[in-house]
């Protein structure tokens, strides 16, 4: 197929041309993103074209997954059909924050903070907070892991009771503020009987 440009006005070719650029372009996040309720998406102030401003940008992002790019972040925008006034951005990028560790393969998500999950060779996976790792569960909720190995070396408070279904082996002392039952033998107010003085004792009891 051939076309014949003659047939074309220039300021048809103009306005071709003028889409063509508006379609694709690079942008700067001028301020920090926010949730904005009326077009219910994340919205910036976006740089383009040598400091042009385009306030209420929206941020197109993938289902199930959401961030809040900061001010100074670099972004994709798209001028649905080469228009500089229905602007969306597609993709965000920030060189300030971004792991550089990573190797091929390998997959992190990450915050300015150095907070990370990070999904590394070997099947490991590495959860890395700064100050404070919490993960919350709902009331009727539970955490189930299965087979392998759990290994703690730091301290573990426990705030409420805890029953083991096997062999408890502990390498230190064990002490406790309150009483200790053996079946419904107490540690503290168990009793013994004897025969005669000298003689072995029973069973606490």
């Amino acid at each position: 197929m051939t076309y014949n440009y003659s047939d074309y006005s220039g300021d048809q070719i103009r306005i071709l041309k003028d889409k063509n650029v508006q379609l694709i372009k690079s942008g700067i996040f001028v301020k920090h993103s926010s949730f904005d309720k009326k077009s219910t998406s994340y919205t910036t102030q976006n740089s383009m074209f040598c400091n042009h401003v385009v306030h209420d940008t929206g941020i197109f992002q993938h289902y199930g997954f959401s961030s809040v790019p900061l001010a100074g972040a670099k972004n994709i925008t798209l001028g649905i059909a080469g228009s500089n006034t229905n602007n969306v951005i597609i993709a965000s990028h920030d060189t300030r924050y971004i792991p550089t560790d990573l190797i091929a393969g390998e997959v992190a998500v990450h915050d300015y903070q150095g907070q990370r999950l990070e999904f590394r060779q070997d099947q490991q996976i590495n959860l890395i907070g700064e100050k404070q790792i919490t993960i919350l569960i709902a009331q009727d909720q539970q955490i189930i892991i299965t087979d392998g190995n759990i290994e703690i070396t730091g301290d573990v408070q426990i705030d409420k009771d805890v029953t083991i279904n096997g062999t408890l082996h502990v390498k230190g002392k064990i002490t406790s503020d309150d009483d200790v039952l053996a079946g419904s033998i107490s540690l503290k107010t168990h009793t013994h009987t004897s025969g005669k003085e000298g003689s072995p004792t029973s069973a606490p009891q």
